[in-house]
């Protein structure tokens, strides 16, 4: 294991699971079901990039090793197996990224109650396309959070204030810019609880995260029902700075419904 000096980072990234357990059916899996989480893979690959090159805080995380990288990032359709994993690998984490559709919107919430109950002080961030479309910036620049943003939700009271931070758009570089910034906190033994002030109204903070995370995204967090807003100045990403998910990651699924090599998912917006 890698560590520079004694302030380690711990994080670990899930996507989250949309069923509640596992067929006890044999041939539950034939289907077209890949388990690499390409999408939360794509959005921690800067992070991924600078913790492989040993650069900076993310050189002296648990993700500065491939071994340690690959067993920290995560994917299963189903509860049971996201929770086993994640009690083997739980103890000492600072921070935890969840991915989630929003078909998987409920699994996310579970997660994030495991972890709370574990320890209250992990720093939970949930992100990808459940929050891209439900908190946003409209077309005439109005800053737009629907009913069912997690946000709003939290906010609402209809679900535990689980998530200490809510991320939408490009999230690459402000990924690797919040894990940064904890580290920093953490090394100057900031109590945890802090951390949401520390990061949106700490001039010194704020200021890293929006010199050092390019691209169009939004962060957003509660404090006693408060919220807590950052929109990015949608600077342009240089995205050849960073390593592509296939660079990084090896190739772990394949589609058991035919019986042939791995495959790869292509899709087609139109």
């Amino acid at each position: 294991m890698y560590i520079k000096n004694g302030h380690f980072l711990k994080v670990l990234a899930i996507s989250a699971p949309h069923w509640p357990t596992n067929p006890s059916d044999e041939h539950y899996e034939h289907h077209l079901n890949s388990s690499t989480p390409f999408s939360l893979q794509n959005a921690i690959r800067a992070a991924a990039s600078c913790a492989l090159s040993k650069n900076g805080p993310w050189g002296n995380s648990n993700w500065a090793t491939k071994e340690g990288l690959y067993d920290s990032v995560f994917m299963s359709d189903y509860l049971n197996e996201t929770l086993s994993w994640l009690k083997n690998r739980i103890k000492n984490t600072d921070i935890i990224f969840i991915g989630a559709m929003s078909i998987s919107m409920k699994g996310a919430i579970e997660v994030a109650k495991f972890i709370k109950n574990f320890k209250q002080e992990i720093f939970i961030i949930l992100g990808r396309k459940h929050t891209l479309e439900t908190m946003f910036v409209d077309k005439s620049g109005e800053f737009c959070v629907l009913d069912s943003s997690p946000l709003q939700q939290m906010k609402s009271h209809n679900i535990n204030k689980c998530f200490d931070m809510v991320v939408s758009g490009d999230g690459e570089f402000i990924i690797k810019s919040i894990g940064e910034a904890i580290h920093e906190l953490k090394k100057d033994n900031v109590d945890p609880k802090t951390y949401i002030d520390s990061l949106f109204y700490d001039p010194h903070v704020t200021e890293c995260l929006k010199s050092s995370s390019p691209g169009d995204w939004i962060i957003a967090a509660l404090n006693k029902d408060n919220e807590y807003i950052f929109v990015s100045e949608e600077s342009p990403m240089d995205i050849d700075k960073i390593l592509y998910p296939v660079e990084i990651f090896p190739i772990t699924s394949n589609f058991p419904v035919f019986n042939c090599d791995f495959t790869v998912h292509l899709y087609s917006y139109t």
